[in-house]
Protein backbone atom coordinates (compact mmCIF):
# COMPACT_ATOMS: atom_id res chain seq x y z
CA UNK A 1 0.00 0.00 0.00
CA UNK A 2 3.01 2.15 0.70
CA UNK A 3 4.75 1.64 -2.05
CA UNK A 4 1.57 2.37 -3.93
CA UNK A 5 0.60 5.63 -3.16
CA UNK A 6 4.25 6.82 -3.17
CA UNK A 7 4.29 5.78 -6.95
CA UNK A 8 0.74 7.91 -6.95
CA UNK A 9 1.81 10.78 -5.52
CA UNK A 10 5.29 10.76 -7.57
CA UNK A 11 2.91 10.75 -10.78
CA UNK A 12 0.30 12.93 -9.70
CA UNK A 13 2.32 15.64 -8.28
CA UNK A 14 4.11 16.77 -11.74
CA UNK A 15 0.96 16.26 -13.43
CA UNK A 16 -0.77 18.06 -10.95
CA UNK A 17 2.34 21.06 -11.38
CA UNK A 18 1.50 21.07 -15.12
CA UNK A 19 -1.88 21.59 -15.25
CA UNK A 20 -1.71 24.31 -12.00
CA UNK A 21 1.17 26.48 -14.95
CA UNK A 22 -1.71 25.60 -17.58
CA UNK A 23 -4.55 27.20 -15.56
CA UNK A 24 -2.46 30.08 -14.74
CA UNK A 25 -1.40 30.91 -18.27
CA UNK A 26 -5.01 31.24 -19.10
CA UNK A 27 -5.94 32.36 -15.98
CA UNK A 28 -5.36 36.35 -16.91
CA UNK A 29 -6.96 36.47 -20.85
CA UNK A 30 -10.28 38.05 -21.02
CA UNK A 31 -13.12 36.35 -23.27
CA UNK A 32 -11.74 38.69 -25.94
CA UNK A 33 -8.34 36.96 -25.99
CA UNK A 34 -9.13 33.84 -25.55
CA UNK A 35 -11.51 34.32 -28.45
CA UNK A 36 -8.41 35.60 -30.11
CA UNK A 37 -6.25 32.84 -29.30
CA UNK A 38 -8.62 30.40 -30.53
CA UNK A 39 -8.35 32.37 -33.98
CA UNK A 40 -4.67 31.71 -33.70
CA UNK A 41 -5.43 27.69 -33.56
CA UNK A 42 -7.68 27.76 -36.60
CA UNK A 43 -5.65 29.95 -38.89
CA UNK A 44 -2.31 28.01 -38.48
CA UNK A 45 -1.17 25.93 -41.28
CA UNK A 46 -1.62 22.43 -40.13
CA UNK A 47 1.24 21.32 -43.20
CA UNK A 48 3.95 22.70 -40.92
CA UNK A 49 2.58 21.32 -37.80
CA UNK A 50 2.66 17.77 -40.05
CA UNK A 51 6.02 18.56 -41.08
CA UNK A 52 7.04 18.90 -37.31
CA UNK A 53 5.73 15.62 -36.51
CA UNK A 54 7.54 14.09 -39.46
CA UNK A 55 10.75 15.50 -38.38
CA UNK A 56 10.23 14.36 -35.45
CA UNK A 57 9.42 10.86 -36.54
CA UNK A 58 12.78 10.55 -37.41
CA UNK A 59 14.48 11.64 -34.88
CA UNK A 60 13.54 8.56 -33.37
CA UNK A 61 14.55 6.53 -35.94
CA UNK A 62 17.97 8.21 -35.55
CA UNK A 63 18.03 7.42 -32.21
CA UNK A 64 16.91 3.88 -32.09
CA UNK A 65 19.98 3.24 -34.45
CA UNK A 66 22.28 5.74 -32.32
CA UNK A 67 21.27 3.06 -29.49
CA UNK A 68 21.81 0.06 -31.31
CA UNK A 69 25.98 0.87 -31.72
CA UNK A 70 26.07 1.10 -27.57
CA UNK A 71 23.83 -2.37 -27.41
CA UNK A 72 26.15 -4.10 -30.01
CA UNK A 73 29.48 -2.85 -28.02
CA UNK A 74 27.79 -4.67 -24.92
CA UNK A 75 27.37 -7.81 -27.15
CA UNK A 76 23.90 -7.84 -27.65
CA UNK A 77 22.37 -7.87 -31.30
CA UNK A 78 18.89 -6.05 -30.95
CA UNK A 79 16.84 -5.54 -34.40
CA UNK A 80 16.51 -2.40 -35.77
CA UNK A 81 12.52 -2.00 -35.02
CA UNK A 82 12.95 -3.68 -31.61
CA UNK A 83 15.20 -0.75 -30.45
CA UNK A 84 12.84 1.76 -32.14
CA UNK A 85 9.45 0.11 -30.44
CA UNK A 86 11.69 0.93 -27.09
CA UNK A 87 12.16 4.11 -27.44
CA UNK A 88 8.51 5.04 -28.83
CA UNK A 89 7.02 3.09 -25.88
CA UNK A 90 9.42 5.05 -23.16
CA UNK A 91 7.82 7.80 -24.56
CA UNK A 92 4.21 6.93 -24.57
CA UNK A 93 4.64 5.65 -20.72
CA UNK A 94 5.89 9.28 -19.91
CA UNK A 95 2.70 11.28 -21.11
CA UNK A 96 0.58 8.88 -18.01
CA UNK A 97 3.47 7.91 -15.47
CA UNK A 98 6.20 10.52 -15.66
CA UNK A 99 9.95 9.61 -15.10
CA UNK A 100 8.92 6.04 -15.64
CA UNK A 101 9.79 6.17 -19.12
CA UNK A 102 13.63 5.37 -19.47
CA UNK A 103 12.73 2.29 -16.95
CA UNK A 104 9.91 1.23 -19.49
CA UNK A 105 12.59 1.37 -22.45
CA UNK A 106 15.34 -0.86 -20.89
CA UNK A 107 12.49 -3.68 -19.31
CA UNK A 108 11.20 -3.44 -23.27
CA UNK A 109 14.78 -5.07 -24.44
CA UNK A 110 15.06 -7.14 -21.17
CA UNK A 111 11.34 -9.14 -22.08
CA UNK A 112 12.29 -9.10 -26.01
CA UNK A 113 16.14 -9.70 -26.20
CA UNK A 114 17.58 -10.42 -22.63
CA UNK A 115 19.31 -7.40 -22.27
CA UNK A 116 19.83 -6.87 -18.58
CA UNK A 117 18.02 -4.37 -17.22
CA UNK A 118 20.82 -2.50 -15.34
CA UNK A 119 22.93 -2.34 -18.48
CA UNK A 120 20.37 -1.75 -20.95
CA UNK A 121 19.04 1.42 -18.60
CA UNK A 122 22.84 2.33 -17.88
CA UNK A 123 23.10 2.87 -21.65
CA UNK A 124 19.68 5.14 -21.68
CA UNK A 125 21.48 7.14 -18.36
CA UNK A 126 24.72 7.75 -20.50
CA UNK A 127 22.55 8.58 -23.70
CA UNK A 128 20.66 11.43 -21.24
CA UNK A 129 24.16 13.01 -20.73
CA UNK A 130 24.57 13.02 -23.72
CA UNK A 131 21.55 15.00 -24.36
CA UNK A 132 22.42 17.46 -21.91
CA UNK A 133 25.91 18.43 -23.52
CA UNK A 134 23.85 18.97 -26.84
CA UNK A 135 21.50 20.82 -25.24
CA UNK A 136 24.22 23.39 -23.91
CA UNK A 137 26.05 23.54 -26.40
CA UNK A 138 22.75 24.96 -28.41
CA UNK A 139 22.48 26.97 -25.45
CA UNK A 140 26.45 28.34 -25.52
CA UNK A 141 25.21 28.44 -29.78
CA UNK A 142 22.45 31.00 -28.53
CA UNK A 143 24.24 33.29 -26.24
CA UNK A 144 26.51 33.89 -29.19
CA UNK A 145 23.82 34.62 -31.87
CA UNK A 146 22.64 37.17 -28.91
CA UNK A 147 25.53 38.68 -28.79
CA UNK A 148 25.12 41.91 -30.41
CA UNK A 149 21.49 42.49 -29.85
CA UNK A 150 22.01 41.37 -25.67
CA UNK A 151 21.49 44.77 -24.12
CA UNK A 152 17.99 45.15 -25.97
CA UNK A 153 17.15 41.79 -24.97
CA UNK A 154 17.94 42.25 -21.15
CA UNK A 155 15.76 45.30 -21.78
CA UNK A 156 12.85 43.04 -22.99
CA UNK A 157 13.29 40.71 -20.28
CA UNK A 158 13.44 43.43 -17.29
CA UNK A 159 10.28 45.19 -18.76
CA UNK A 160 7.79 42.41 -20.05
CA UNK A 161 5.16 41.79 -17.82
CA UNK A 162 4.92 38.25 -17.99
CA UNK A 163 8.63 38.15 -16.19
CA UNK A 164 7.47 40.37 -13.26
CA UNK A 165 4.07 38.79 -12.40
CA UNK A 166 5.73 35.59 -12.11
CA UNK A 167 8.16 36.86 -9.90
CA UNK A 168 5.34 38.73 -7.97
CA UNK A 169 3.29 35.74 -7.57
CA UNK A 170 3.10 34.38 -4.07
CA UNK A 171 1.31 30.53 -5.98
CA UNK A 172 4.65 30.47 -7.75
CA UNK A 173 6.66 30.98 -4.75
CA UNK A 174 4.49 28.42 -2.78
CA UNK A 175 4.83 26.43 -5.25
CA UNK A 176 8.83 26.44 -5.60
CA UNK A 177 8.91 25.98 -1.62
CA UNK A 178 7.04 22.75 -2.55
CA UNK A 179 8.84 21.20 -4.63
CA UNK A 180 12.23 21.88 -2.55
CA UNK A 181 10.58 20.24 0.34
CA UNK A 182 9.60 17.54 -1.46
CA UNK A 183 12.73 17.19 -2.95
CA UNK A 184 14.88 17.20 0.63
CA UNK A 185 12.40 14.75 1.68
CA UNK A 186 13.05 12.46 -1.00
CA UNK A 187 16.24 12.80 -0.91
CA UNK A 188 16.42 11.84 3.24
CA UNK A 189 14.07 8.77 2.43
CA UNK A 190 17.03 7.28 0.27
CA UNK A 191 19.41 7.99 2.71
CA UNK A 192 17.28 5.75 5.44
CA UNK A 193 17.07 3.28 3.42
CA UNK A 194 20.37 3.22 2.12
CA UNK A 195 21.76 3.28 5.78
CA UNK A 196 18.67 0.32 7.17
CA UNK A 197 18.29 -1.72 4.61
CA UNK A 198 21.17 -3.80 3.16
CA UNK A 199 18.93 -5.27 0.71
CA UNK A 200 18.01 -2.01 -0.77
CA UNK A 201 22.10 -1.45 -0.45
CA UNK A 202 22.53 -4.88 -2.71
CA UNK A 203 20.39 -3.78 -5.48
CA UNK A 204 21.64 -0.21 -5.52
CA UNK A 205 25.27 -1.46 -5.80
CA UNK A 206 23.99 -3.54 -8.63
CA UNK A 207 22.46 -0.76 -10.57
CA UNK A 208 25.37 1.06 -10.23
CA UNK A 209 27.31 -1.72 -12.00
CA UNK A 210 25.55 -1.42 -14.40
CA UNK A 211 25.05 2.41 -14.70
CA UNK A 212 29.06 2.16 -14.86
CA UNK A 213 28.69 -0.47 -17.66
CA UNK A 214 26.42 1.22 -19.48
CA UNK A 215 28.10 4.62 -19.95
CA UNK A 216 31.48 2.51 -20.25
CA UNK A 217 29.99 0.63 -23.39
CA UNK A 218 28.82 4.43 -24.39
CA UNK A 219 31.92 6.43 -24.63
CA UNK A 220 34.38 3.52 -25.38
CA UNK A 221 32.51 2.50 -28.62
CA UNK A 222 34.08 1.22 -31.79
CA UNK A 223 31.49 3.35 -33.57
CA UNK A 224 31.55 6.66 -31.81
CA UNK A 225 32.16 8.09 -35.28
CA UNK A 226 28.65 7.17 -36.33
CA UNK A 227 27.16 7.49 -32.56
CA UNK A 228 28.31 11.52 -33.10
CA UNK A 229 27.15 11.87 -36.13
CA UNK A 230 23.40 10.11 -34.81
CA UNK A 231 23.79 12.52 -31.83
CA UNK A 232 24.40 15.74 -33.98
CA UNK A 233 21.08 14.39 -36.22
CA UNK A 234 18.97 13.61 -33.44
CA UNK A 235 19.08 17.25 -32.49
CA UNK A 236 19.37 18.53 -35.85
CA UNK A 237 15.64 17.42 -36.67
CA UNK A 238 14.85 18.37 -33.21
CA UNK A 239 15.74 22.01 -33.77
CA UNK A 240 14.07 21.85 -37.33
CA UNK A 241 10.97 20.13 -36.43
CA UNK A 242 10.99 23.26 -33.93
CA UNK A 243 11.28 25.42 -36.34
CA UNK A 244 8.20 23.83 -38.44
CA UNK A 245 5.76 25.12 -35.94
CA UNK A 246 7.07 28.45 -36.08
CA UNK A 247 6.17 28.67 -39.57
CA UNK A 248 2.58 27.77 -39.23
CA UNK A 249 1.80 31.72 -38.48
CA UNK A 250 2.81 34.45 -40.39
CA UNK A 251 3.81 36.80 -37.04
CA UNK A 252 5.59 33.33 -35.94
CA UNK A 253 7.63 33.12 -38.85
CA UNK A 254 8.81 36.72 -38.40
CA UNK A 255 10.94 35.33 -35.23
CA UNK A 256 14.68 35.46 -36.16
CA UNK A 257 17.13 32.03 -35.60
CA UNK A 258 18.40 33.19 -32.35
CA UNK A 259 14.67 33.65 -30.97
CA UNK A 260 13.38 30.46 -31.62
CA UNK A 261 16.66 28.45 -30.39
CA UNK A 262 16.16 30.58 -26.72
CA UNK A 263 12.48 29.56 -27.22
CA UNK A 264 13.53 26.17 -28.03
CA UNK A 265 15.83 25.71 -24.97
CA UNK A 266 12.98 27.19 -22.69
CA UNK A 267 10.55 24.68 -24.13
CA UNK A 268 13.43 21.70 -23.27
CA UNK A 269 13.44 23.19 -19.81
CA UNK A 270 9.67 22.96 -19.51
CA UNK A 271 9.70 19.37 -20.11
CA UNK A 272 12.64 18.50 -18.24
CA UNK A 273 10.97 20.00 -14.94
CA UNK A 274 7.10 18.93 -15.67
CA UNK A 275 7.33 15.45 -17.26
CA UNK A 276 5.69 15.76 -20.40
CA UNK A 277 6.00 19.59 -20.50
CA UNK A 278 2.41 20.31 -19.98
CA UNK A 279 1.70 23.62 -19.31
CA UNK A 280 4.65 24.43 -18.72
CA UNK A 281 6.04 24.17 -22.37
CA UNK A 282 3.58 26.22 -24.03
CA UNK A 283 4.11 29.01 -21.79
CA UNK A 284 7.74 29.44 -22.10
CA UNK A 285 7.90 29.27 -25.44
CA UNK A 286 5.07 31.88 -25.44
CA UNK A 287 7.13 33.96 -22.95
CA UNK A 288 10.66 33.73 -24.61
CA UNK A 289 9.11 33.62 -28.26
CA UNK A 290 7.53 36.72 -27.30
CA UNK A 291 10.19 38.74 -26.73
CA UNK A 292 10.88 39.00 -30.69
CA UNK A 293 7.68 39.78 -31.49
CA UNK A 294 7.13 43.45 -30.01
CA UNK A 295 5.98 44.25 -26.18
CA UNK A 296 2.45 43.60 -25.19
CA UNK A 297 0.85 44.01 -22.06
CA UNK A 298 0.71 40.83 -20.72
CA UNK A 299 3.86 40.13 -22.48
CA UNK A 300 2.75 37.03 -24.11
CA UNK A 301 1.98 37.45 -27.75
CA UNK A 302 -1.35 35.43 -28.24
CA UNK A 303 -0.11 33.83 -31.28
CA UNK A 304 2.98 32.98 -29.42
CA UNK A 305 0.68 31.05 -27.07
CA UNK A 306 -1.06 29.22 -29.69
CA UNK A 307 2.14 27.69 -31.22
CA UNK A 308 3.58 27.01 -27.71
CA UNK A 309 0.42 24.50 -27.15
CA UNK A 310 0.29 23.60 -30.52
CA UNK A 311 3.85 22.44 -30.86
CA UNK A 312 2.94 20.68 -27.45
CA UNK A 313 -0.14 19.55 -28.45
CA UNK A 314 1.38 18.09 -31.71
CA UNK A 315 4.77 16.47 -29.96
CA UNK A 316 1.96 14.58 -27.39
CA UNK A 317 -0.78 13.45 -29.58
CA UNK A 318 2.21 11.98 -32.01
CA UNK A 319 4.42 10.37 -29.44
CA UNK A 320 0.83 8.82 -28.36
CA UNK A 321 -0.20 7.66 -31.58
CA UNK A 322 3.17 5.86 -32.41
CA UNK A 323 3.77 4.58 -29.32
CA UNK A 324 0.24 3.01 -29.16
CA UNK A 325 1.52 1.34 -32.80
CA UNK A 326 4.68 0.17 -31.43
CA UNK A 327 3.22 -1.16 -27.91
CA UNK A 328 1.41 -3.32 -30.43
CA UNK A 329 3.61 -4.29 -32.47
CA UNK A 330 6.10 -5.92 -30.19
CA UNK A 331 2.90 -7.43 -28.12
CA UNK A 332 1.69 -8.91 -31.75
CA UNK A 333 5.21 -10.14 -32.45
CA UNK A 334 5.86 -11.68 -28.95
CA UNK A 335 2.19 -14.00 -29.60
Amino acid sequence: MKKFTLKLFKTLLPLGLGFLVAWMSFLGLSSEELQFLWQGFKEMSYFYIGLSVVFNLLSNFSRAKRWQYVLENMGYTVPFWHAYHAVMISYFVNTALPRVGEASRAMVLQRTDNVPFAKGFGSIFAERAVDIVMLALIAVLTFFMQLDNANVLLENIRTNPAFNDLKSNPLAEQIKEIISYVMILAFLSVLTLFALKPLFRHKVKGMLVGFVQGIWHTLDNPKRLQYLIHTFIIWGLYVVSFWSCFQSLPSTSLVPWAGILVAFIAGSLGVAFIPGGIGAYPLLVAVSSSLYMGKTTTGIHLDALALGWMAWLAQTLSVVFFGAISYYALNRRKK
